[in-house]
């Protein structure tokens, strides 16, 4: 191989890599934006993190697809909520060209009450989820969430009951 191969397969190598954690940026940012929405009380900009045709299932939501779907279901069962912050940790991905696969975990903190903001609602568990690139960036194709711990009973059943759009 002459010098100006190595070099080029350096590149196209050093490319590769490159293209790989910009994909993993993304989606990480596309996950904040996932969490940041809600919290604000921005349901239209959190069902736009989905693709047009996205489906989430949350155990007593069930599933929901499509994104006016998802922003419908999301104002109804979360608009009532004072306060809430979303966390997510362990975030994982796999990118296979203009698809990926994730996982992550969810610590999510409820305040019902402006009046009680010490009487919080605390839940967790772990995601899957599927994602696809777009003309507008990556999007989630499927997000599924079991919920595995809650620190007590959810007074309003919101994230306890089925609640359907």
């Amino acid at each position: 191989m002459t010098s100006d191969t190595n070099l080029s397969l350096t590149v196209k190598a050093l490319q590769e890599r490159l293209n790989l954690l910009e994909d993993k940026q993304a989606l990480h940012e596309l996950l904040d934006q996932y969490c940041k929405t809600p919290d604000r009380h921005d349901f239209r900009g959190h069902a736009n993190t989905y693709a047009e045709n996205g489906q989430q299932q949350y155990g007593p939501w069930g599933p929901v697809k499509g994104r006016d779907n998802i922003a419908r279901m999301i104002e109804k069962n979360e608009s009532n909520v004072v306060d809430q912050l979303h966390y997510m940790t362990n975030m994982r991905f796999e990118v296979d060209g203009d698809t990926a696969t994730g996982s992550s975990y969810l610590i999510m903190v409820v305040i019902r009450d402006a009046e009680k903001r010490t009487d919080t609602l605390w839940q967790g568990g772990p995601y899957e989820w599927t994602f696809v690139r777009t003309e507008s960036g990556w999007r989630i194709k499927t997000m599924k969430l079991q919920a595995t711990w809650m620190n007590r009973e959810d007074p309003l059943g919101v994230f306890s009951t089925a609640m359907k759009v």
